[in-house]
């Protein structure tokens, strides 16, 4: 007996469950790499210094915001609590990845002629620690 003289539907039956577990599994492997999200392999490793840049970069546009693109002092007033929430965000975010986060209040100043603020940024695993003094650019939220 060959394929042709197959009647009884054997060789599709076969070929429908075949591709049918094929499906599936690309289904599930396609759900897998979606609900990992999008993590690098840096981010994966715990590589302080990657946590330090976005943390820093993330804080260069919270003061740009805070600060009204530099029009006002982000350290005083009203201000200043704004910036202890969003501070206080910051920290809870990473301290859940497992670092430890300081924004130091000592070092905070502002320059309404040039529109900067300086501050200093202390992250650390407990193996590694970041610490250094940013000047920030109010109007950009980039560091100088």
């Amino acid at each position: 007996m060959t394929l042709r003289d197959d009647t009884n539907g054997q060789v599709l039956f076969i070929a429908g469950i075949t591709i049918t577990i094929a499906i599936l599994a690309f289904a599930t492997i396609y759900y897998s790499a979606g609900m990992a999200g999008q993590r690098t392999i840096r981010e994966e490793q715990g590589d302080v210094s990657f946590v330090f840049n976005d943390v820093r970069n993330t804080y260069g546009h919270v003061l740009q915001d805070v600060s009204s693109n530099g029009e006002e002092d982000p350290f005083n007033g009203t201000n200043r609590d704004v910036m202890h929430i969003y501070e206080t965000q910051i920290e809870r975010v990473v301290n859940r990845k497992g670092y430890f986060l300081v924004f130091e209040n000592a070092s905070k100043s502002y320059n309404n002629l040039s529109r900067t603020a300086n501050v200093t940024i202390r992250l650390s695993d407990g193996t590694s620690a970041y610490s250094d003094a940013f000047g920030y650019d109010l109007r950009t939220g980039e560091t100088r």
